[in-house]
């Protein structure tokens, strides 16, 4: 596997599992359905968006909300909304799609600002319910983003967003924080040639088990090995 099947949401998992990315190489099983607290957690993000989206129209703000991708492959979808960050009539635009070095995401919002005189930019903003502070999953979500959206428009932008769960917005600059991001891409695209099916890695309980593609499977060899995170109720028994 290459960076060209990698998402925000699969660098995520591979920070708190790496063992999620050792299946992923090795192409284990398609995706499964989430559980109902996936579903959840799911559910309440979109609704957590959606206010973000109303407090911004509140406020005044012209927001575009992107047409959907209907028949178009992901590539094709975001080449076509390139477009929508020339209208000079909008502050907002809402689920952007962006591709860059074959990662693909969307953002949650890229809000346009004054940067340099006359000039405008646009920050990526992503809505997370986390309630305290932002994880570095969701930091290396929005690097990506601003990213993306330099390789668009020429320049960086200065800062990039997270909307929590409490009403809070935490940002960062994006000079501090794009290092950090190259330098774990960097780490992410070795072990995606190959390294990291020849290094041992177990399936572990972590925050991300609720949200893999890979949950059953690692689940399958707990119950099989009799594992002790049943004994230490990580996991729920039957």
């Amino acid at each position: 596997m290459s960076l060209e099947a990698l998402s925000p949401t699969v660098i995520t998992g591979w920070l708190e599992c790496e063992h999620s990315l050792t299946l992923r190489l090795k192409g284990s099983s398609a995706p499964q359905a989430f559980g109902d607290f996936a579903d959840l957690v799911r559910d309440k993000g979109t609704a957590h968006e959606e206010a973000v989206l109303a407090r911004y129209e509140a406020e005044g703000l012209r927001v575009l909300r992107v047409p959907g991708k209907g028949d178009h492959s992901f590539e094709q979808w975001a080449q076509n909304s390139v477009a929508l960050l020339d209208q000079p009539d909008i502050d907002v635009i809402y689920q952007f799609p962006l591709v860059w070095n074959g990662i693909k995401g969307v953002a949650d919002f890229l809000v346009k600002v004054k940067a340099d005189g006359n000039y405008s930019q646009w920050e990526p903003v992503d809505a997370k319910l986390a309630r305290s502070e932002g994880k570095p999953g969701h930091l290396l979500q929005i690097c990506f983003y601003a990213e993306a959206v330099e390789s668009l428009v020429g320049a960086p932008p200065k800062q990039m967003h997270l909307e929590l769960g409490s009403g809070v917005r935490e940002s960062y600059r994006f000079e501090e924080f794009g290092p950090y991001w190259r330098r774990m891409k960097l780490e992410l695209s070795r072990a995606s040639e190959g390294g990291a099916v020849d290094v041992a890695t177990e399936p572990e309980p972590c925050k991300f088990c609720d949200y893999c593609d890979f949950q059953k499977i690692c689940e399958t060899q707990w119950r099989k090995e009799d594992s002790l995170v049943f004994v230490a109720n990580l996991l729920k028994a039957d």
